[in-house]
C-alpha cells in the first residue's frame, strides 16, 4: 500500500477501491438497461453522463411507459432500481465522506455533511460493513444483468456493457 495508510486502514481502503469498481459496474448496466429502454439508436448519446440517480429514474419511467418492458417483470426492475437506491446511499457516505476515529469510543465513522443541516451524519465504517457493501453491489450488478434479458422484451439483441 502507501506510506500515507496506516497499516490498521489498508483492508478498509482496499475495500473501499472494490466498492468503487463494483458500483461502477451498476452504474454501467443501468446505462446499458436505460439504453436499451430508450430503443433509439441514439440511445447511447442520450444515456452517456447521466448521474447514478437519474439513471435510475430514467430506468424507472421509461420502464413505466416504453412498450418493449414485459409487464410482469417492471415490478422486478423496480425493486433492483429500489436496491441500487440504498446501495448508492450507503457507498456514497464511504466515498465521500470524512472518515474519522471517535476518541472516546476508538470506533471509526464516515462523517458526511448534508444539504442544509448544520451537523455531520455519522456511519459507521467497519471491514464487515464494507465487505457487506461490495458484496450487494455485486449481487446487485449480477442481478440487473439478468433483469435486462427478461424485462426487455427482446426484438433485436440488447445493448451489450
Amino acid at each position: 500500500m502507501s506510506e500515507y495508510v496506516e497499516a490498521g486502514d489498508q483492508e478498509s481502503v482496499l475495500l473501499l477501491g472494490l466498492i468503487m469498481r463494483e458500483a461502477a459496474n451498476v452504474e454501467l448496466r443501468l446505462r446499458v438497461i436505460a439504453a436499451n429502454l430508450l430503443d433509439s439508436p441514439h440511445a447511447e448519446l442520450i444515456t452517456g453522463g447521466l448521474s447514478v440517480g437519474d439513471l435510475r429514474q430514467h430506468c424507472k419511467a421509461l420502464a413505466e411507459a416504453s412498450p418493449l418492458v414485459n409487464p410482469t417483470k417492471e415490478a422486478e426492475l423496480k425493486g433492483l432500481l429500489q436496491q441500487a437506491t440504498d446501495a448508492f446511499q450507503r457507498r456514497n457516505h464511504y466515498a465521500h465522506g470524512v472518515w474519522a476515529i471517535d476518541i472516546v469510543t476508538m470506533e471509526r465513522s464516515a462523517l458526511l455533511s448534508r444539504r442544509w443541516r448544520d451537523v455531520l451524519i455519522p456511519a459507521p465504517v467497519t471491514e464487515q460493513e464494507l465487505r457487506a457493501l461490495r458484496l450487494d453491489l455485486a449481487s446487485l450488478n449480477h442481478d440487473l444483468a439478468s433483469s435486462l434479458l427478461s424485462v426487455v422484451k427482446t426484438v433485436k439483441a440488447p445493448r451489450s456493457a
